[in-house]
C-alpha cells in the first residue's frame, strides 16, 4: 500500500466551509484568553504608535523636562498663574483706584458703590454661562479672547468720564473675569490632574502678588492712565504666552485625583453638593477681601486713624500679607493629606478674625490697624488655595462644578462690597471691619458641613448595599440546595 495515496486526500482536499469555521473557533490562540490577550496587544500597539506620531509631529519642548514636569505644562502653568494674576489686576485695580474714577464722573466712590452690582451681574452671567463656553469652544481660544479684551477695557477705562458707561464696563469686566477665573481652574485641572492641588495654590499667589503690585505702581507712577496702560500690556502679552504655547501629550498629563464612579456598569450621575458649599464659603472670603480693597482707603479718610497719603500704602501691605500668606499656603499643602488640610484651613480662618478683631477692639490706635489689616491679610492669602485644593481632592472634574465654585467667588466679589457700602451709610466706617471679620467665621460651619458631605460619599462608595449583598447570598444557598 502505497503511504501517499492514503495521506493525499487529507492533505489536498480542502475543507467544508462548516468544518473550517468549527476548527477556526476550537483552535488554542482563539479561544476566549488568547482574544483578550490579543486585542489588549493591538490596542497597546495602537496607543504606541498614536503616542509615537504625536511625537514626531510635537514640538521641539514636547520632550523638555524640568522636575519630572514637561515644558509645555511649565509654559501652560506659569500661563494660567498669569491669567489669574490678570483677574487680580482688575479686581484690585477696580477697587483702589475706584475713587479717582469716581472722581472722574463727578461722584465718589460710597454713592457709586452699585457699580458692584454691575460686575457682580456681568459675573453672574459669566460663570453661570461659562461651562457651556468651555465646552463648546477650546479652552484656549476662550482665555486668549478674554486677555485681549480686558487689555482694550482696561486701555480704556481712565477716560470715562459717564457713570453709566462706568456701570457697563464694570459689568463687561464682570463677565470676562468670570469666564477667566473658571477657565484657569478648569484648565489647570485638566493639565495636572492629581497634581493639581499645588498649582491651584499658585493661581492664588499670582492674584496676590498681582494685588500687591497694582497698589505699587499706582503709588509709584501717581497717573492712573499709566496704571491702566502697564496693566492691559501685561494682560494682552499673557494672551500671547497661552496661544503660542503648544498643548502637551496625552501621556504627559496626570490622571484626575477622583475619577467618576460607575453603577452597574454605568457613569453614575453626578451631583455637586461640595461645590455648593465651598462656593458659599469663597463667596464671603473673597468678598471680605474686595471688600477691604475697595474701602480701606474711604475708612482711612474717614477715621483719620493714620494720614490718607499712606492709604495706598495700607492696601500694600494687605496685598503683600496676602502674596506671603499664599506662598506659605503653597509650601504647606505640598505635605497635607485631606485630615490636615481641614485642621490647617481652620487656623488659617481663626486667624482672620483675629486681624480684624485687633481693630475692633482698639479703634482709636493706629498700631492696631497696621498689625490687624497685617494679620488679615496673611491669614485670609492662602484660605482660597486651600478651598481650590479640596475641591480638586473632593469632586470630579468638570466645567460645571468649577462654574458653581467661582459664582460664589464672583458674587462675592461683587455683593459683598455693595452691602457693605449699604451698611456703611447707616452704621458708620467700623461696619467695614465687622463685614470682613464675619466674612471668616462663616466659613467655619461650612467647612465641616463639606467634610460630612465628602465623608458620606466615601462610605456609600465603598459599602455595598446590604439589601443586595443579602438577596446575593440567598440565591447562593438555594443554588447550593438544588445541587
Amino acid at each position: 500500500m502505497d503511504p501517499t495515496r492514503d495521506e493525499a486526500p487529507d492533505a489536498e482536499a480542502p475543507p467544508a466551509p462548516a468544518e473550517t469555521a468549527e476548527h477556526t473557533e476550537n483552535t488554542p490562540l482563539l479561544t476566549q484568553e488568547g482574544a483578550q490577550r490579543e486585542a489588549a496587544l493591538r490596542t497597546w500597539l495602537r496607543d504606541a504608535k498614536q503616542a509615537e506620531e504625536q511625537r514626531e509631529g510635537g514640538g521641539r519642548w514636547d520632550n523638555v523636562e524640568w522636575k519630572g514636569i514637561p515644558a509645555t505644562r511649565w509654559l501652560l502653568g506659569i500661563g494660567y498663574m498669569a491669567a489669574m494674576a490678570v483677574c487680580g489686576i482688575v479686581l484690585v485695580a477696580l477697587g483702589s483706584s475706584l475713587e479717582d474714577l469716581a472722581e472722574n464722573c463727578g461722584t465718589t466712590s460710597v454713592e457709586v458703590g452699585t457699580v458692584f452690582v454691575a460686575r457682580g451681574a456681568g459675573a453672574m452671567f459669566g460663570s453661570a454661562s461659562s461651562a457651556k463656553v468651555y465646552k463648546m469652544y477650546s479652552g484656549t481660544s476662550v482665555m486668549c479672547s478674554g486677555l485681549f479684551f480686558l487689555a482694550v477695557v482696561l486701555t480704556y477705562m481712565p477716560f470715562l468720564t459717564s457713570t453709566l458707561v462706568l456701570h457697563l464696563c464694570f459689568g463687561a469686566l464682570g463677565v470676562c473675569t468670570a469666564m477667566l477665573d473658571t477657565g484657569c481652574q478648569i484648565m489647570t485641572r485638566k493639565l495636572h490632574g492629581r497634581e493639581a492641588g499645588p498649582w491651584l495654590g499658585a493661581n492664588t499667589v499670582a492674584f496676590g502678588v498681582a494685588g500687591a503690585i497694582v497698589p505699587l505702581i499706582s503709588y509709584l507712577t501717581g497717573s492712573l492712565f499709566a496704571q491702566y496702560a502697564i496693566l492691559a500690556v501685561f494682560s494682552a502679552a499673557n494672551g500671547v504666552l497661552i496661544y503660542i504655547t503648544p498643548q502637551p501629550l496625552p501621556h504627559q498629563i496626570p490622571p484626575p485625583a477622583v475619577k467618576k464612579t460607575t453603577a452597574g456598569g454605568k457613569p453614575e450621575k453626578q451631583t455637586y453638593e461640595i461645590e455648593m458649599v465651598l462656593s458659599v464659603m469663597v463667596f464671603w472670603l473673597v468678598g471680605g477681601k474686595v471688600t477691604s480693597t475697595a474701602y480701606f482707603t474711604e475708612f482711612v479718610e474717614e477715621t483719620d486713624l493714620i494720614p490718607y497719603d499712606d492709604a495706598t500704602l495700607l492696601i500694600c501691605v494687605l496685598w503683600t500679607a496676602i502674596t506671603l500668606g499664599r506662598v506659605a499656603g503653597i509650601q504647606d499643602m505640598r505635605f497635607l493629606d485631606l485630615s490636615k488640610l481641614y485642621n490647617h484651613l481652620l487656623i488659617f480662618l481663626v486667624g482672620g478674625i483675629i486681624g480684624m478683631g485687633m481693630i475692633a477692639l482698639f479703634p482709636s490706635l493706629p498700631l492696631a490697624l497696621w498689625v490687624g489689616v497685617g494679620l488679615y491679610g496673611f491669614f485670609n492669602g492662602p484660605t482660597v488655595g486651600y478651598i481650590y485644593d479640596l475641591n480638586n481632592r473632593a469632586t470630579v472634574p468638570s466645567e460645571l462644578g468649577m462654574s458653581i465654585v467661582m459664582l460664589g467667588l464672583n458674587c462675592g466679589a461683587s455683593l459683598v462690597p455693595y452691602g457693605t457700602s449699604l451698611l456703611w451709610e447707616y452704621t458708620g466706617a467700623y461696619s467695614l471691619i465687622y463685614i470682613i471679620m464675619f466674612s471668616h467665621i462663616v466659613p467655619i460651619p461650612l467647612m465641616y458641613v463639606a467634610k460630612y458631605i465628602f465623608e458620606n460619599k466615601q462610605i456609600k462608595k465603598d459599602d455595598p448595599p446590604v439589601a443586595d449583598s443579602g438577596i446575593s447570598k440567598q440565591k447562593t444557598s438555594t443554588r447550593k440546595a438544588v445541587v
